[in-house]
């Protein structure tokens, strides 16, 4: 999912960007607690409030990663790296997704081309029969 260009040619405004940070702190909380469902009510709150605020689309992606829901964490985590090319957190959280990954082949196809990372520099650690993710957050079981 991208923003679409005649929003990020719009500048948010003051108030928009202090709601969005607001809503974004509140999301942050709500993952430090282990609450993703809240804190990506939070996030996408934030992403309301300024369509251009990177790190919200970043830790949506946690959250949404961190519930299985890999698609949309990875759409998410995109989304930050095309807004803000310097989104180190993004990245780095693409790159553990790609690194840890073993038999999801579909994620493969979604990563590859998207990251400056290849299947090649991986290394997967994944050994379980279900393709337990080892994350930074918390482990998520891969449901491919």
């Amino acid at each position: 999912m991208s923003v679409p260009m005649a929003v990020l040619a719009q500048s948010p405004t003051e108030a928009q960007v202090a709601e969005a940070q607001q809503f974004y702190q509140d999301g942050v909380e709500e993952i430090e607690d282990g609450d993703y469902p809240e804190a990506i009510e939070e996030l996408t709150n934030a992403i309301t409030a300024d369509p251009t605020y990177a790190p919200a689309y970043t830790y949506r992606g946690v959250a949404h990663t961190t519930l299985g829901n890999e698609d949309e964490g990875l759409a998410d985590l995109n989304q930050a790296i095309q807004l803000d090319p310097n989104a180190t957190v993004a990245y780095f959280i693409v790159a553990l997704f790609i690194t840890t990954l073993s038999s999801c082949s579909k994620h493969w196809q979604i990563l590859i081309g998207q990251s400056p990372l290849t299947q090649s520099m991986a290394q997967p650690i994944c050994t379980e029969e279900s393709c337990k993710l080892s994350w930074a957050i918390a482990p998520v079981p891969c449901k491919i």
